[in-house]
């Protein structure tokens, strides 16, 4: 069951799911192992999980599988591949979404680094004295409408009660 594997070039969820059973199929034919699906469900559902790609898609169905699922959905090829192709198709939106923003191929790395922690610690045990004279003193800024007849005068002579409901 080694070449078994999902088709990711295949453009909707359908396809892919179709494509990988009968992949699936041909492989039991060729074994001579048309009732395997029947006899061994379950198995059958872990062969066509192994056969999941992309990984991140894998991952997920097994995961879910573990935790959520019915046993139903283990126990029955034919459950199991029902709910599959929903979970495909949910995940196609955010492949696409992905392959946007990481480039066409998927593959590219992550290429924002991060920031040292360096810059941080040498500022933290740095003196008070030796930060404050790094920053050169400046004028201070005018506060904005201080002068007479302005509006900030304005504003500032209405005086607000702090207490709700009350003028």
């Amino acid at each position: 069951m080694r070449s078994l594997s999902m088709n990711t070039t295949l453009p909707d969820d359908e396809s892919r799911v179709m494509k990988l059973v009968t992949d699936f199929n041909e492989i039991l034919d060729a074994q001579d192992m048309d009732d395997f699906p029947l006899e061994e469900p379950k198995m059958a559902v872990e062969f066509l999980c192994a056969a999941l790609k992309p990984p991140a898609l894998k991952q997920t169905v097994i995961t879910e599988l573990k935790r959520t699922m019915p046993k139903s959905t283990k126990k029955s090829v034919k459950v199991f591949l029902d709910w599959l192709r929903s979970r495909v198709s949910a995940f196609l939106i955010f492949e696409s979404a992905i392959q946007r923003t990481t480039g066409a191929d998927g593959s590219q790395a992550h290429q924002q680094s991060k920031p040292s922690n360096a810059s941080r610690n040498n500022a933290r045990f740095q003196s008070p004295r030796a930060g404050a004279a790094a920053v050169a003193p400046g004028p201070k800024p005018s506060s904005v409408g201080s002068g007479p007849g302005s509006a900030g005068t304005k504003l500032q002579g209405a005086k607000k009660s702090s207490t709700p409901g009350q003028p």
